[in-house]
Formats: structure tokens, C-alpha cells, sequence
């Protein structure tokens, strides 16, 4: 999976942000924005802005961050430093359902030049269609036209020092809870990956947040000639 400068950028803020650790997640507004031309819906938080909109996003990818700053400083930054990204990837063909959420969270972690701790939390659901576009539990998952596999997990990476960072130094990297969900659109040979990151203390996890679930809720896909 490649990745581009945005990944830095971002690791640094997630670094440089002060953390709201109680930010209370129920209060949060949405605003159902457009990624990919409006090809792909997908709720955000209101106040998030668009990365692309300070640094260069590579084309596969649509993010957003918690992350602003304070009285027009490009130093004092507002906000958890949380960041949502949605990538569009070819088809991992080799990768089984059951396998894709820690392959790509494996994957990720290691474009960011950090390690991953162990999964707290994995699913694997068919949704879409016919079906409810709820997991076993009732959980709300993307809405989707045709029934797909979703693969989502929920675990802890470990983000290498930004300067000079040749590798992590085991215990040396900021603790960052990573959910990730990943979309398989067999026919389209296409993944679809749409990952949380945000920093915080090492926890246990057994479900999503209801920021992340939120998110998931509003994804669509309108135009699926986007695939090709």
C-alpha cells in the first residue's frame, strides 16, 4: 500500500497537538461530505477540516483532521489531533476476509515507521443489499447498494520519533489507537480503506467508539463507475 508525505504531516500534528482526552464524542455534529468528485459520501465531524486544503493528499486518499489552530498561529494547534483517512486500493486478492483488517493495520503501521501492538477487536460481516447494514451486535455499519465483505479491527500503534527516525525504539513511540475498517468490493477488485487514528493512552478495546461508527454510518457509494 503506498503512501505519500501526508502520513508525516500528519503524524507530526497528532505529536505537536494538545490532546483533549475527554472530549465527549456524543456531542459531536456531522456534515455528510462529498470525497472523490461525490462519488463516495461520508460523514464527518463539522469542525474537522480538510487536509488537502494546507498540504498535497495523494489522489487515492480523501482526509480530515481534528486539528486547528489557534488565533491564525501555524504553532499553537487546538484540537484531539485525530484524523480520519480514506484510501481507495487495489484489491489485496491474496489477503483473506478474515485476514484483511490486521493486514492492513499491520501494513499501516508500517508506513508510519512504527510497530503495532496486538488487536483488541475484530469483525468480519456481510452487509449491503439485502441485508441489514448492522453487524451481529447491531452495530451500524457503511450502507451499500450491493452486499459486500467488511472487515474492521481496533488496536494500538506505536509512532516512531518524527526527526531523524531511522527506526522505533522499543517504548520510545507515541501510543496511537488506530480503527480501521475495510471495505472489499470483490467485482471492482478494489479495497477500500478507511481508517481513525488518535492519540492516547494505552487501553483495551472491545467494540468501535461511537465517533468511528458514526462515520461509518454515513459512508455511501454513489457513482460506482469509479472503479472503472
Amino acid at each position: 500500500m503506498s503512501k505519500d508525505s501526508v502520513e508525516d504531516g500528519i503524524t507530526s500534528q497528532l505529536k505537536e497537538v494538545q490532546i483533549s482526552e475527554n472530549e465527549d464524542q456524543h456531542n459531536l455534529t456531522f456534515t455528510n461530505r462529498d470525497l472523490y468528485g461525490g462519488a463516495i459520501r461520508i460523514n464527518v465531524p463539522s469542525k474537522w477540516r480538510d487536509v488537502s486544503m494546507i498540504r498535497q493528499v495523494p489522489d487515492h486518499q480523501e482526509c480530515f483532521q481534528d486539528c486547528t489552530f489557534q488565533d491564525g498561529s501555524k504553532k499553537a494547534l487546538e484540537g484531539t489531533g485525530a484524523c480520519i483517512i480514506v484510501e481507495i486500493l487495489g484489491r489485496e486478492d491474496d489477503v483473506k476476509d478474515e485476514d484483511a483488517a490486521s493486514f492492513f493495520f499491520k501494513d499501516l503501521a508500517e508506513a508510519n515507521g512504527g510497530e503495532m501492538g496486538d488487536l483488541d477487536y475484530t469483525s468480519v460481516q456481510c452487509v449491503g443489499g439485502e441485508k441489514n447494514n448492522t453487524d451481529k451486535n447491531g452495530i451500524n455499519m457503511p450502507s451499500m447498494a450491493r452486499t459486500v465483505c467488511v472487515c474492521s479491527c481496533i488496536g494500538d500503534q506505536s509512532i516512531a520519533p518524527l526527526k531523524n527516525r531511522t527506526e522505533l525504539e522499543p517504548g520510545k513511540g507515541d501510543s496511537v489507537k488506530v480503527e480501521l475498517c475495510v471495505i472489499r468490493l470483490e467485482k471492482e477488485e478494489t479495497d477500500i480503506l478507511i481508517s481513525l487514528s488518535m492519540p492516547h493512552p494505552s487501553e483495551t478495546y472491545t467494540s468501535h467508539s461511537k465517533l468511528f461508527l458514526d462515520i461509518l454510518e454515513g459512508f455511501q457509494i454513489i457513482d460506482w463507475s469509479l472503479f472503472g
